[in-house]
């Protein structure tokens, strides 16, 4: 098989030296922070049947990405409008033309998976706001390669489109699109209407005019004459949900079926764990094969806690050679079958699986079981590739040991310092150095990223891990002189403790429960924290906020009790001109305490709740209004107890300013997912005290941010966290001043703004 290297290896050089030139002319140029981890849900992977060292990974809403060699390490992906990604699909003969299935519809690009292009001519238009077409799949005739076939679902049921249940037909490449038939609940139709989700799609082997789908409410379909209509399959021997169908690339008569599991009676009886199938006579019947797994039963009525499989991986170089993984959280286990299934051998699990089938235990920089999706490289049966909402593991001995694609251990020495290969999916919430340790900071964001931290200026990472769980998000962080560091958990209105270090982060204490007058740590507690503070000079008074209340500690954590005077808080900013004082953003404004004890509210009511607020090294605040009223960045000086409204960015999240120079002001915007084209405006420099902007996001592959940074012992090096592909660094130089692009007069209306009036 040829693997045409040298094509992407001079693509690669090309995209390099494009940057460079950019970053020439922009001054600002980011690359990856490469924190660990995959941090976001993979919806899929695929390798190029051309070259095995040729990936391309996408996600739910943390856009997509290319390895050139193997995982080893990856480049974000560029072009898309909105980061919400589904299927990948290879051309069969071109070698660097890819197609993908996204939220934003069909996608195609000519170099690889590097750079993309909207290709949906035909179909519905975009509308702001929401998704109008959700493509899951994207597949080409195997007769005609210029005849493609695109499906309307998503994987990972995304919000539904009206073209859910779709499929369209281009006979041109994918240059145009029409409808051409419609799946829905009472059947298939020709009609443009709403349907079910397709979430998976496929030619039969050797055909051009057999394709199976299969869809939600309605099962599995196929259709027999390239996809104009469409029939009901019905699967004797298959007595629960269909969730994968693996066909046999030579053999069109075998394939084999993965289910769910299923409810036995009511609600409250035990679940019936799913299973793998085969069937040797074309899908009519089937018949259990799946020996040698063991089922995660225990008379669970909790389907995640019993045994399910979402489909078989195997490769064309040995399709006797089959991979499947047991998506139980209990059972998180890859299973493997040498004999096309008729006997199983558990290969990797995060626990032992018993005598006599030893599994392997990977290693990873995350804690997520490994219930994996699975995809093998067409030219191996060796070489396998598991994927979930945290990481990347492969394989290139057939199983005996895993490693992780995602992040690695730059000093195998230290057991629990990881480094990330150049993309993952985390969701950033905050970003920040200790001013008193040179070389730390810590990077915080949703699920299990409540604090990775670095102590060695941003080269590798380890967790806050305290004693609870990993999950549930950072939110906040503060730190003091002594070494004294506090952060904040919470998430979707449950939070995780207070997490606390006295030893400048090499271990954690969770700080919860009664005898702290604090709710218990974890889910179910429906208690969210927010902002902290810790007194720089006195690590043992510490504030934070629950669930709007401003809390107090005179003891370093260990017993906490409310404040009265403030309501509906948020986020909390110290003023590093005056130790001990610290301004706290509420929904009716921001106040400012000297003593921690007594409030005063020095206006800017109905701030929205997720922007941040920060002081700069004169002592002002900056706060952001993001996405309601008079939205923009604001600034306060207490010297003339006055606000000003530096910029209207309607998306502006947070803003802070250069410690060693104020007058350097670094913006970034963002914008939930569900839309056709994303919000999100990127980054922003005023190098003149905000007096004009300019944008600056050369090389940064997603435009939402919610966390920006200056570095204090080194300013001109900056860090955003983006909201779906992590973190981003970059260096400002000092004597790079743009010109801004973007500026704001102020108006009548801020006076009254920031006053509360009318």
């Amino acid at each position: 098989m040829f693997y045409p290297i040298i094509r992407l290896a001079v693509f690669t050089s090309l995209v390099a030296f494009s940057q460079v030139t950019s970053a020439a002319e922009t001054g600002v140029r980011w690359s990856p922070l490469c924190e660990p981890g995959g941090g976001g849900a993979l919806v899929a992977l695929q390798v190029s049947p051309d070259n095995p060292k040729h990936l391309i990974a996408s996600g739910d809403m943390l856009g997509a990405a290319v390895s050139v060699n193997g995982g080893d390490s990856w480049q974000p992906a560029f072009g898309f409008p909105s980061y919400e990604m589904c299927d990948i699909t290879f051309h069969p003969t071109e070698t660097n033309t890819v197609w993908m299935g996204t939220c934003m519809g069909a996608f195609k690009s000519t170099d690889g998976g590097f750079h993309w292009v909207s290709k949906r001519n035909g179909m519905p238009a975009s509308q702001p706001g929401r998704y109008t077409v959700i493509v899951e799949k994207v597949l080409f005739d195997p007769a005609r390669p210029t005849r493609l076939l695109a499906f309307g679902g998503s994987s990972r049921r995304w919000n539904e489109a009206d073209s859910f249940g779709w499929i369209w037909e281009s006979t041109d490449n994918g240059e145009t699109w029409r409808h051409l038939a419609t799946l829905a609940k009472e059947g298939f139709s020709t009609e443009a209407k709403k349907g079910v989700n397709i979430w998976f799609a496929a030619f039969a082997p050797g055909s051009s005019n057999t394709l199976h789908v299969l869809a939600d409410a309605i099962g599995w379909w196929t259709s027999t004459d390239g996809g104009a209509t469409w029939q009901a399959r019905r699967a004797e021997g298959v007595d629960s949900e269909i969730t994968g169908l693996t066909f046999h690339p030579r053999n069109p008569g075998i394939l084999w079926a993965t289910t769910h599991n299923h409810a036995t009676g009511d609600t409250q009886s035990a679940r019936k764990p799913g299973g793998v199938f085969k069937s040797s006579d074309g899908g009519k019947t089937f018949t259990p094969c799946d020996r040698g797994i063991p089922k995660a039963c225990a008379n669970s009525t909790d389907d995640n806690q019993t045994s399910w499989f979402n489909g078989v991986a195997l490769s064309p170089a040995n399709p006797d050679v089959l991979y499947v993984s047991d998506q139980a959280w209990s059972g998180a286990t890859v299973y493997k079958s040498a004999d096309a299934g008729v006997t199983w051998q558990a290969v990797l699990s995060r626990k032992p699986t018993g005598s006599g089938n030893a599994a392997f235990c990977a290693e990873t920089a995350c804690w997520a079981g490994t219930t994996l999706k699975l995809r093998a490289d067409p030219s191996s049966a060796d070489r396998i590739y598991g994927f979930n909402t945290e990481f990347i593991l492969r394989t290139a001995d057939g199983g005996k040991t895993w490693d992780d694609a995602t992040a690695y251990r730059p000093d195998p020495a230290l057991k629990d310092h990881w480094r990330g290969r150049g993309w993952n999916g985390w969701c950033s919430v905050n970003f920040a150095w200790n001013p008193f340790r040179k070389g730390q900071s810590i990077a915080q964001t949703m699920d299990a990223g409540r604090g990775w931290i670095s102590d060695d200026n941003l080269h590798s990472w380890h967790y806050a891990m305290g004693q609870t769980h990993p999950w549930l998000g950072g939110q906040d962080v503060s730190f003091s002189s002594d070494g004294s560091i506090f952060i904040t958990t919470g998430q979707f209105g449950e939070g995780n403790g207070i997490q606390r270090s006295t030893d400048w982060g090499q271990t954690w204490t969770t700080l919860a429960g009664a005898a702290r007058s604090l709710p218990e740590a974890g889910w179910g507690n429906k208690q969210e924290y927010a902002g902290v503070f810790v007194h720089p000079q006195d690590s043992k008074r510490v504030w934070a906020v629950l669930q709007g209340s401003v809390l107090h500690s005179a003891d370093r954590g260990e017993t906490w009790q409310r404040l009265s005077g403030v309501r509906d808080a948020n986020y909390l900013a110290g003023d590093p001109t005056r130790p001990g004082r610290f301004y706290v953003k509420t929904a009716t404004g921001i106040f400012v305490t000297g003593d921690g004890a007594s409030f005063t509210n020095i206006g800017l009511p109905q701030l929205s709740r997720r922007s941040r607020i920060t002081c700069d090294a004169q002592g002002r605040v900056l706060a952001c209004q993001w996405r309601e009223g008079r939205t923009g960045v604001w600034r306060y000086t207490p010297s003339s107890k006055t606000w000003q409204r530096l910029l209207d960015e309607e998306q502006a999240l947070a803003c802070c300013a250069d410690p060693s120079a104020p007058n350097r002001l670094l913006l970034v915007t963002s914008m939930d997912p569900f839309h056709d084209r994303a919000g999100g405006n990127g980054v922003w420099l005023s190098c003149d005290d905000g007096k004009s902007w300019s944008p600056a996001n050369d090389n940064l592959p997603m435009l939402r941010a919610n966390a920006c940074a200056f570095n204090p012992f080194d300013p001109e090096e900056i860090v955003v966290g983006t909201y779906g592909m992590g973190f981003f660094r970059a260096r400002w130089p000092k004597d790079f001043k743009p010109a801004g692009t973007r500026s704001y007069t102020s108006e009548a209306a801020d006076t009254r703004t920031t006053s509360g009036s009318n």
